[in-house]
């Protein structure tokens, strides 16, 4: 009987210790389940070149001249105006008008009757697109906000619609992003993306909590209510909102977003200088 007893305790004793050894092994977090905390990491902000890098350089915005030179000197993103035509194609173009018409009221032809400044013809959105499949860069569309003789909103969801279908065409989801400037051209775009590339809402008056209760997760805002106003910006970066601002071309303007905990791009006319800033920051 004794000697159960003596078995029973030793079975306790050394079932204990395995136990310990099971605890401070996972403590040390060295065992093969063992959670390691994730390593911080620093979000990068992107460099947006507003129309392509044409102030600088003296180019036409919206250009293939300006988009080259745009990554040649390295941005991270472009930023470009995309419009359709009578025939349904797209273009990358800022006005409404061209010669005096309204784009939706004239063809790709008849636009090609038109040269920007350095000569070239209006481009189509699938050049801009098959330069950029594949690479390192993005472009952000904007969706323009047009006015009624323009097309209005019609106009806009239906050049919505259609850069989504061009650019599943193409592959090019991952080098993209849109920016849209309306609530309702917003929401039908969503539907046409499909969750396959990201959206951003430009209205600086639409609350944190209307964002979240919109489900829109990316705010890309002009820069000058947040100014000076990290409380203001944290007023969403607390809501886990992307932000990012244009159009910034002051010096002393970027250096104070340039160090701002949080913010995912700054779009600006003088891409170089931030370029030039952005490798002095790190």
């Amino acid at each position: 009987m004794r000697k159960l007893i003596y078995a029973a305790l030793l079975f306790r004793l050394l079932l204990a210790c395995s136990s310990d050894s099971a605890i401070d092994q996972g403590d040390g977090g060295e065992g093969p389940g063992a959670q390691q905390p994730p390593e911080p990491t620093e979000i990068e902000i992107k460099i947006v070149a507003h129309r392509g890098a044409y102030k600088e350089f003296d180019l036409p915005g919206n250009s293939r001249a300006s988009l080259s030179k745009a990554l040649e000197i390295g941005v991270d993103v472009v930023e470009c105006d995309v419009q359709l035509t009578k025939d349904e194609r797209l273009i990358v173009y800022h006005d409404e008008q061209v010669l005096g018409k309204f784009i939706k009221d004239q063809t790709y032809d008849e636009l090609l009757e038109h040269s920007l400044g350095n000569g070239e013809k209006i481009p189509l959105l699938s050049e801009f697109l098959e330069i950029s499949v594949g690479e390192d860069h993005m472009l952000w569309l904007d969706i323009k906000s047009l006015s009624e003789g323009a097309g209005g909103n019609t106009q806009s969801i239906r050049t919505g619609e259609l850069a989504a279908d061009l650019i599943r065409e193409l592959n090019a989801e991952a080098n993209v992003a849109y920016i849209v400037g309306r609530k309702a051209v917003l929401d039908k775009c969503i539907g046409a993306i499909r969750g396959d590339w990201e959206i951003a809402y430009m209205n600086t008056e639409y609350t944190p909590q209307q964002f979240l209760g919109s489900g829109y997760v990316w705010a890309n805002f002009d820069y000058t209510k947040f100014h000076q106003n990290r409380a203001f910006m944290e007023s969403y970066l607390d809501q886990g909102i992307k932000m990012s601002f244009y159009t910034i071309d002051d010096p002393s303007v970027m250096d104070w977003f340039l160090g701002q905990e949080g913010v995912y791009g700054i779009t600006t006319n003088e891409p170089a200088l931030l370029v030039s800033k952005m490798k002095t920051k790190k």
